[in-house]
């Protein structure tokens, strides 16, 4: 089965790493932190909050040294399942500002 991959473009609002060991697993990522909006469906929300994009290992951080936070962005976005939660991963992105 392929893959569901799309293209958005949103705000990106930080990006954090680690690198190292916890509880004897080893982990190595990158998380890219994405403006999203509530569901203001219900009434109770208004506004956005962040969703974390897992972005492959801790080196892709570099890609985000000088550039200005918060960013406009398109992004290549992939999503997987585990048949009870959805994860979306960042595959890529580009700067608003390269264009």
């Amino acid at each position: 089965m392929n893959s569901m991959v799309f293209n958005i473009q949103a705000d990106i609002l930080g990006v954090k790493r680690f690198k190292g060991t916890i509880d004897g697993n080893n982990i190595d990522q990158c998380k890219v932190l994405v403006a999203t909006p509530l569901d203001t469906s219900n009434g109770n929300s208004l506004g956005f909050t962040i969703s974390e994009y897992r972005f492959g290992l801790s080196d892709q951080f570099n890609r985000f040294t000088g550039l200005s936070f918060p960013f406009k962005a398109d992004l290549k976005i992939e999503l997987t399942t585990s048949g009870k939660t959805q994860r979306l991963n960042l595959l890529d992105f580009k700067s608003l500002k390269d264009k």
